[in-house]
Protein backbone atom coordinates (compact mmCIF):
# COMPACT_ATOMS: atom_id res chain seq x y z
CA UNK A 1 0.00 0.00 0.00
CA UNK A 2 2.92 2.37 1.01
CA UNK A 3 4.81 2.01 -2.37
CA UNK A 4 1.83 2.79 -4.63
CA UNK A 5 2.06 6.00 -2.86
CA UNK A 6 5.95 6.84 -3.06
CA UNK A 7 7.25 5.01 -0.55
CA UNK A 8 10.79 4.03 -1.26
CA UNK A 9 12.04 0.91 0.29
CA UNK A 10 15.44 0.21 0.93
CA UNK A 11 15.97 -2.47 3.18
CA UNK A 12 14.64 -5.46 4.90
CA UNK A 13 15.45 -6.58 8.28
CA UNK A 14 13.06 -8.68 9.62
CA UNK A 15 9.66 -10.08 7.83
CA UNK A 16 7.03 -11.47 10.59
CA UNK A 17 4.68 -14.64 9.42
CA UNK A 18 1.42 -15.48 11.13
CA UNK A 19 -1.60 -17.23 10.75
CA UNK A 20 -5.19 -14.86 11.47
CA UNK A 21 -8.15 -16.36 12.70
CA UNK A 22 -11.27 -14.79 14.33
CA UNK A 23 -11.48 -16.28 17.75
CA UNK A 24 -13.24 -13.30 18.80
CA UNK A 25 -15.71 -12.78 16.36
CA UNK A 26 -18.72 -14.54 17.95
CA UNK A 27 -17.52 -12.68 21.54
CA UNK A 28 -18.13 -9.16 19.57
CA UNK A 29 -20.72 -10.13 16.92
CA UNK A 30 -22.88 -10.91 20.36
CA UNK A 31 -21.98 -7.73 22.40
CA UNK A 32 -22.79 -6.04 19.13
CA UNK A 33 -26.14 -7.86 18.89
CA UNK A 34 -27.19 -7.05 22.61
CA UNK A 35 -26.27 -3.80 22.34
CA UNK A 36 -28.17 -2.76 18.85
CA UNK A 37 -30.95 -4.78 21.06
CA UNK A 38 -30.60 -2.72 24.25
CA UNK A 39 -33.35 -0.85 25.66
CA UNK A 40 -31.73 1.42 28.24
CA UNK A 41 -28.66 3.42 28.01
CA UNK A 42 -26.76 1.51 30.97
CA UNK A 43 -26.82 -1.74 28.64
CA UNK A 44 -25.81 0.09 25.92
CA UNK A 45 -23.10 1.33 27.37
CA UNK A 46 -22.16 -1.69 28.98
CA UNK A 47 -21.97 -4.00 26.40
CA UNK A 48 -19.78 -1.13 24.08
CA UNK A 49 -17.18 -1.08 27.33
CA UNK A 50 -17.40 -5.03 27.39
CA UNK A 51 -16.10 -5.00 23.39
CA UNK A 52 -13.16 -2.48 24.09
CA UNK A 53 -12.06 -3.63 27.73
CA UNK A 54 -11.35 -6.99 25.74
CA UNK A 55 -10.06 -5.15 22.64
CA UNK A 56 -7.92 -3.11 25.17
CA UNK A 57 -6.13 -5.29 27.09
CA UNK A 58 -5.48 -7.86 24.24
CA UNK A 59 -3.87 -5.03 22.05
CA UNK A 60 -1.67 -3.73 24.96
CA UNK A 61 1.97 -3.60 24.66
CA UNK A 62 3.75 -0.39 25.98
CA UNK A 63 7.19 -1.97 25.15
CA UNK A 64 5.94 -1.51 21.19
CA UNK A 65 3.54 1.31 21.33
CA UNK A 66 4.54 3.57 17.54
CA UNK A 67 3.28 6.05 16.64
CA UNK A 68 1.49 5.62 12.66
CA UNK A 69 -0.10 7.83 10.54
CA UNK A 70 -1.48 6.92 6.94
CA UNK A 71 -3.43 9.15 4.87
CA UNK A 72 -5.30 8.46 1.77
CA UNK A 73 -6.67 11.38 0.82
CA UNK A 74 -5.34 14.89 1.94
CA UNK A 75 -8.16 17.43 2.37
CA UNK A 76 -5.43 20.23 2.68
CA UNK A 77 -7.03 23.07 4.43
CA UNK A 78 -10.54 21.94 4.50
CA UNK A 79 -9.98 19.99 7.50
CA UNK A 80 -8.86 20.90 11.10
CA UNK A 81 -8.66 18.62 14.44
CA UNK A 82 -10.18 20.45 16.86
CA UNK A 83 -10.91 18.03 19.88
CA UNK A 84 -9.83 14.67 20.46
CA UNK A 85 -10.36 12.17 22.86
CA UNK A 86 -10.57 8.20 23.55
CA UNK A 87 -13.44 7.35 21.32
CA UNK A 88 -14.15 11.11 19.54
CA UNK A 89 -13.11 13.58 17.05
CA UNK A 90 -14.34 17.09 16.62
CA UNK A 91 -13.44 18.68 13.33
CA UNK A 92 -13.75 22.13 11.55
CA UNK A 93 -14.58 20.62 7.82
CA UNK A 94 -14.66 23.82 5.53
CA UNK A 95 -16.75 22.14 2.91
CA UNK A 96 -19.50 23.46 0.98
CA UNK A 97 -21.94 20.60 2.42
CA UNK A 98 -20.65 18.07 4.79
CA UNK A 99 -24.23 16.00 4.65
CA UNK A 100 -23.39 15.12 0.47
CA UNK A 101 -20.00 13.97 1.84
CA UNK A 102 -21.76 11.43 4.81
CA UNK A 103 -24.34 10.27 1.95
CA UNK A 104 -21.79 9.47 -0.27
CA UNK A 105 -19.46 7.44 2.53
CA UNK A 106 -22.71 6.42 4.67
CA UNK A 107 -21.14 3.06 4.79
CA UNK A 108 -18.79 4.14 7.06
CA UNK A 109 -21.35 5.99 9.35
CA UNK A 110 -23.73 5.61 11.74
CA UNK A 111 -26.49 7.47 10.94
CA UNK A 112 -29.63 5.50 12.88
CA UNK A 113 -29.94 8.51 15.46
CA UNK A 114 -30.95 10.90 12.30
CA UNK A 115 -34.73 12.02 12.15
CA UNK A 116 -36.57 9.71 9.62
CA UNK A 117 -37.67 12.61 7.65
CA UNK A 118 -34.12 14.78 8.22
CA UNK A 119 -33.81 17.69 5.78
CA UNK A 120 -30.31 16.51 4.15
CA UNK A 121 -32.25 12.96 2.91
CA UNK A 122 -29.65 10.62 4.70
CA UNK A 123 -30.69 7.59 5.20
CA UNK A 124 -30.86 5.66 8.44
CA UNK A 125 -28.34 2.93 8.99
CA UNK A 126 -25.26 0.63 10.71
CA UNK A 127 -27.12 0.73 14.10
CA UNK A 128 -24.45 0.89 16.93
CA UNK A 129 -21.64 -0.93 14.33
CA UNK A 130 -18.47 -0.52 16.27
CA UNK A 131 -15.78 1.55 14.47
CA UNK A 132 -18.26 3.84 12.78
CA UNK A 133 -17.94 7.57 12.92
CA UNK A 134 -21.35 8.93 14.23
CA UNK A 135 -22.66 12.87 13.91
CA UNK A 136 -23.08 12.74 17.52
CA UNK A 137 -25.41 16.18 16.86
CA UNK A 138 -27.31 13.87 14.56
CA UNK A 139 -27.67 16.99 12.08
CA UNK A 140 -27.62 19.91 14.43
CA UNK A 141 -24.90 22.42 12.92
CA UNK A 142 -21.69 23.15 15.50
CA UNK A 143 -21.59 27.13 15.11
CA UNK A 144 -19.27 27.52 18.02
CA UNK A 145 -16.44 24.87 19.91
CA UNK A 146 -14.38 25.78 23.12
CA UNK A 147 -12.33 23.02 24.07
CA UNK A 148 -9.94 23.41 27.30
CA UNK A 149 -8.62 20.12 27.96
CA UNK A 150 -9.52 16.41 28.24
CA UNK A 151 -13.27 15.96 28.98
CA UNK A 152 -14.00 19.92 29.45
CA UNK A 153 -15.62 21.22 26.83
CA UNK A 154 -18.66 23.32 25.27
CA UNK A 155 -20.44 24.38 21.68
CA UNK A 156 -23.34 26.40 20.43
CA UNK A 157 -25.16 24.31 17.46
CA UNK A 158 -27.43 26.72 15.22
CA UNK A 159 -30.99 26.55 17.40
CA UNK A 160 -28.82 28.53 20.01
CA UNK A 161 -28.35 25.81 22.25
CA UNK A 162 -25.58 25.23 24.24
CA UNK A 163 -23.58 21.90 25.19
CA UNK A 164 -21.38 21.98 27.72
CA UNK A 165 -19.53 18.95 29.15
CA UNK A 166 -17.14 18.63 32.32
CA UNK A 167 -16.09 15.55 34.12
CA UNK A 168 -15.28 15.73 37.32
CA UNK A 169 -17.26 18.82 38.10
CA UNK A 170 -20.74 19.23 39.44
CA UNK A 171 -23.80 19.38 37.10
CA UNK A 172 -24.29 23.01 39.18
CA UNK A 173 -21.08 24.37 38.49
CA UNK A 174 -20.55 23.57 34.55
CA UNK A 175 -24.87 25.04 34.48
CA UNK A 176 -23.05 28.63 35.76
CA UNK A 177 -20.46 28.95 33.29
Amino acid sequence: MYLKHGLRLKKIIRVLRFKQSPWLKKYIDLNTTLRQQAKNDFDKIFYKLMINSVYGKLMKNVRKYRDACMTTKWEGHKAKLLYTDTDSLIYQLNVPDIYEHIKEDSQRFDTSDYEPNNPYGIERRNKKVPGLMQDENNGQIMLEFVGLRAKMYAYKVHNDKIVKRSKGSTLASVKKI
